[in-house]
């Protein structure tokens, strides 16, 4: 579409002028140009008495291909201004947000391509300046959203690293406590032992001493403070158990003074040489005999509390028994399994060359049991039950496998493996359990030239 346009105004808009006042020598650049393509024989344009420059004929835009390519460039130029100053100018009406995305990185590389002038802008959209300020201010919005997305990512690393730090550092504090209270348990018993050996022959110091046999009553006491010493030399670790402890031997204290009163009052009376003083040391002996039986009574409490320990201790001690009658069960299993494969039929191979392949399987099965990987398993052993080991291994934060001694037996396709199994699994949730010895044997196939496992039997 031809539309005529002022010299001066072609001069601004030629000249990237930021105002409409044009230099002198600016507009004699321009005037040279314009008489370039009006001059006689080139009359490409013309340029009427009120100084408004027109292309003289409309072939000219068809058949001119320079010109034709100007005018595209120029479309292109006003619908990116255009739509530009259509957003900026509901922006400036509080009527929509500052541009995100694709349209700002047009926008963007548009502008900083083109580097519009006012005179330009304003033959298509008057909204130059609100244009501009808009378009900085999306630039400027991209840049914070950047930089605080960049700004979460580093502190949610931090925040990732820091936290599994703290599990790690969390976790070894809590075996090592685990480990501390242990040693407690069993350092605990053996003072409560000594301590309650102390307290009965304190006990029977007294009873010596007030049936008058003080040499007696001496070995007992020296005794009973020698089992103190052992127990009181005794490591206990955890506050509850060293709380019994002090309560215990601030008890015995007690009775130590109870006992020092009775002699004191023993020698007393054995010194004593008036008859008529036999009524008050009945008396006291009477007193005497009410004061024990207040230090039996209280003696009580600690000895249900010993014997509860004992009871503890008892119980660890038949479990730590069991468990290793059950290990010299399988170890004799194990032995009897290994025996009756060593009396196989003369067809079954030594197992020379097929071993490395079936030791392979046996190590691949091992690591995807360590990493909890019941795909792996199912590969590995067909008809394994693949939801029920899912289920299983979803509960456990790790699995430790270990296969002892296999003695491998090939027949043709077929192969027979021997082994015990040594597992241990840490669950999420609940203590560690005691890890288990297991006598088992796996029959194995081979197909396409690769071992599978076809069945695992756990003897009992």
């Amino acid at each position: 579409m031809r539309r005529p346009t002022p010299l001066a105004e072609l001069a601004a808009v030629a000249v990237r002028a930021a105002s409409e006042t044009v230099t002198p020598a600016e507009s004699a650049v321009v005037n040279d140009v314009v008489a370039a393509f009006s001059g006689e024989g080139r009359a490409f344009l013309v340029v009427n008495a009120q100084q408004d420059v027109d292309v003289s004929h409309e072939s000219f835009i068809r058949k001119w291909g320079r010109l034709r390519t100007w005018v595209e460039e120029e479309n292109r130029s006003r619908r990116v201004y255009a739509k530009l100053a259509d957003a900026a100018s509901s922006w400036d009406r509080h009527e929509a947000s500052l541009y995100r995305g694709p349209e700002l990185a047009e926008a963007r590389r548009w502008w900083e391509r083109e580097a519009p002038t006012r005179q330009w802008a304003n033959r298509y959209h008057p909204g130059f300046e609100v244009a501009r300020r808009f378009l900085t201010k999306s630039v400027r919005a991209q840049r914070v959203r950047r930089g605080l997305l960049f700004g979460n990512v580093a502190l949610l690393i931090l925040a990732i690293l820091a936290i599994a730090v703290l599990m790690t550092i969390s976790r070894a504090e809590a075996r090592r406590a685990e480990a501390a209270a242990l040693e407690a348990r069993n350092a605990t018993a053996g003072a409560n032992s000594k301590l309650a050996e102390a307290n009965k022959l304190f006990t029977q110091a007294i009873e010596a001493q007030r049936l008058g046999r003080s040499a007696q009553a001496d070995e007992l006491q020296r005794q009973a403070q020698q089992a103190e010493q052992q127990a009181s030399a005794r490591p206990v670790l955890t506050p509850g158990e060293l709380s019994e402890l002090d309560r215990l031997r601030k008890q015995e204290a007690a009775w130590q003074r109870t006992e020092a009163d009775l002699r004191q009052q023993l020698v007393s009376r054995d010194r004593a040489p008036n008859p008529s003083q036999q009524p008050p040391r009945a008396e006291a002996t009477a007193a005497d005999l009410a004061d024990l039986e207040r230090l039996r009574k209280a003696e009580s409490s600690w000895v249900r509390d010993a014997a509860q320990l004992e009871l503890q201790l008892t119980a660890a001690n038949d479990r730590a028994t069991k468990a290793q009658q059950a290990e010299a069960a399988l170890r004799r299993a194990n032995d009897g399994l290994q025996a009756r494969l060593a009396d196989a039929p003369a067809g079954a191979s030594s197992a020379d060359d097929s071993s490395p392949g079936i030791r392979q399987l046996l190590a691949d099965y091992q690591a995807a049991y360590e990493k909890l990987d019941a795909p792996a398993v199912t590969r590995l052993w067909p008809s394994a039950p693949a939801g029920e080991l899912a289920r299983s291994f979803s509960q456990y934060r790790s699995y430790t496998m270990e296969i002892i001694g296999p003695r491998i037996s090939v027949t043709g396709d077929t192969a027979v493996v021997a082994c015990v199994r040594r597992m241990s699994v840490e669950p999420k949730v609940g203590r560690r359990p005691s890890p288990r010895l297991v006598s088992t044997v796996m029959r194995l196939t081979r197909s396409g030239g690769s071992w599978i496992i076809e069945s695992i039997d756990d003897q009992q």
